[in-house]
């Protein structure tokens, strides 16, 4: 644990302008992290780089973790076991995060999830007390084996916790990839011993160019999770299944309000696949395809509800704007220069 540094036994640290370069731990934590009996973990200004360890490539966080103005970089977790993910970042179920202001590119999960941030998870976790605030950062050409090419998230909402599950506000998510689903973002359904779905929020964001193997070109929110985001774009991300930014899972809650999207690909919805609830206000849909498939903005097979959105030159299939097997409300909305191959350009 912590290959340069650890803290524990209800110890505070301060690691300010310091180089992590090439240390290694044979289970959490390459450079440095807080164990469960810890107190707090500060980083500020700081450069990870080259780092490697079972998880949390550069940091293991299983208590209070605060990073400010750090750099990771080329970081790596080999995996293990389920946990074994997070080539930057591991987070335990007692952590309380944050992260502003800092770079993620180019680290790697090489067995499974999370290429920057993985979460605990398992039957025995309990993630009711654990929280992940980030701001004013840039998550670059992170990959994972499996899901959540940046972050993979089973941290969710406890009132009796106080805690709101993950916040994400005024960050960049670029050029990520996940063998699996969610080249940027994997939010779980029910990954601790409660089964509750992770909680993310999402607010001043930008997804570009993220890849999936699977579905979620940009952000997976599994089966039973809720995802909300506002004042977000997502353009030119893919998947090679569905959902070429988004797939909102079976019983899954999935809300945007002021979000673009532009020039997504996927099978079944150029930019969204929905199995759950969706509901769209205020948004536009521009320039999204489903080449060989259906919905080339919107691929619906649950409910969906529209108001106040704009569909341009979005094709498809069938339904070059919108395919819905399910339940379909359109309000105040215009559909302009929509094609389709087969029906309902």
């Amino acid at each position: 644990y912590g290959g340069a540094v650890w803290v524990t036994g209800g110890g505070e640290a301060t690691i300010r302008d310091a180089v992590f370069t090439g240390n290694i731990a044979s289970s959490q934590g390459g450079a440095a992290g807080i164990g469960t009996k810890g107190g707090k973990l500060t980083v500020a200004d700081s450069v990870f780089t080259g780092n490697k360890a079972q998880s949390g490539g550069a940091v293991a966080g299983y208590k209070d973790l605060e990073i400010a103005g750090s750099t990771f970089s080329g970081n790596i977790a080999e995996g293990g076991n389920e946990d074994g993910g997070g080539g930057a970042l591991m987070l335990g179920a007692l952590a309380k995060a944050s992260i502003s202001g800092s770079t993620f590119s180019g680290n790697e999960s090489r067995t499974y999830g999370g290429g920057a941030i993985d979460m605990r998870k398992g039957s025995v976790a309990d993630n009711s007390a654990a929280q992940l605030d980030i701001a004013g950062s840039t998550f670059e050409g992170n990959k994972a084996a499996a899901d959540g090419g940046a972050i993979y998230n089973t941290f969710y909402n406890s009132s009796a916790e106080g805690v709101e599950g993950v916040n994400i506000a005024g960050s960049t998510f670029s050029g990520n990839s996940a063998g699996g689903s969610g080249g940027a973002v994997y939010n779980d359904g029910a990954a601790d011993k409660a089964g509750k779905g992770g909680v993310i929020t999402v607010t001043d964001g930008t997804f570009e160019g993220n890849t999936a193997g699977g579905s979620g070109g940009a952000v997976y929110n599994a089966d039973g999770a809720k995802l909300t985001v506002a004042d977000t774009s997502f353009s030119g991300n893919e998947s090679e299944s569905f959902g070429g930014a988004i797939y909102n899972g079976e019983g899954s809650d999935l809300s945007l309000t002021d979000t673009t999207f532009s020039d997504n690909t996927g099978y079944l919805g150029g930019a969204v696949y929905n199995n759950g609830k969706l509901t769209v206000t205020d948004g536009s849909f521009t320039g999204n395809s489903s080449e060989d498939g259906d919905g080339g903005a919107i691929y619906n097979e649950v409910e969906l509800t529209i108001d106040g959105t704009t569909f341009q030159g979005n094709s498809a299939g069938y339904g070059g704007a919108i395919a819905s097997m399910g339940k379909l409300t359109v309000s105040n909305a215009e559909f302009i220069g929509n094609s389709a191959e087969g029906s309902g350009g």
